[in-house]
């Protein structure tokens, strides 16, 4: 929905094709601006050929979640981070959609669990490799690109499902508006950081 509403078609860089940078630089060079931001666009969005950035996106951030629930409680069991875990990197998509009457996410999309889950085994396993990834710069900015991209799509999904579900109020007719103004302002405002607050 999201992708429907910039117009731009994607056009996805050929990158299996691709043998050394300089064959990148040519590829990029012959690309038009609409081209050259419709690979953007794909990317940042998770389409087509760039579907494997979600899961990169998705461990990351919750490699970041895991860090700041071991670094808080290193002697923490297993079942209670992973509760703990779950609700601090779901909990503002949870509270947003039961506010506007959905599903949770994390319970119709079985990705979500999947790569939490994942990633909360390998942590506390080894419980000092999310303090040595983020200890190096180049892991520190990985996690953190990972973790506020994914933090960036949870907004922008909790903000187009209250447009869906709600109906325009007082303010929006006000100014003429066919659709809600604060309602998604708000469910776009906790599922971005709404997980954070009760959890640690």
């Amino acid at each position: 929905e999201i992708a429907e509403v910039t117009g731009v078609q994607t056009c996805a860089l050929p990158i299996s094709t691709i043998e050394d940078p300089t064959d990148l630089m040519a590829t990029l060079s012959s690309m038009s601006a609409a081209e050259m931001i419709g690979t953007v666009k794909g990317a940042a969005l998770f389409e087509g050929e760039f579907a494997w950035i979600f899961w990169v996106c998705l461990i990351g951030y919750c490699a970041g979640n895991c860090a700041a629930i071991l670094n808080a409680q290193p002697k923490i069991r297993f079942v209670h981070g992973l509760v703990l875990l779950t609700m601090n990197s779901y909990g503002g998509s949870t509270i947003a959609a039961i506010l506007c009457g959905q599903p949770v996410p994390f319970v119709v999309n079985e990705k979500l669990i999947v790569g939490l889950v994942g990633t909360w085994v390998v942590c506390f396993i080894l419980p000092g490799l999310p303090k040595m990834i983020k200890g190096t710069t180049v892991g520190s900015l990985l996690i953190s690109i990972c973790f506020e991209t994914l933090r960036c799509h949870v907004m922008m999904n909790c903000q187009a499902m209250a447009v869906t579900v709600l109906k325009a109020g007082w303010l929006s007719a006000s100014l003429g508006a066919t659709v809600p103004i604060i309602g998604p302002i708000i469910a776009g405002a906790i599922g971005g950081c709404g997980g954070g607050f009760g959890s640690l």
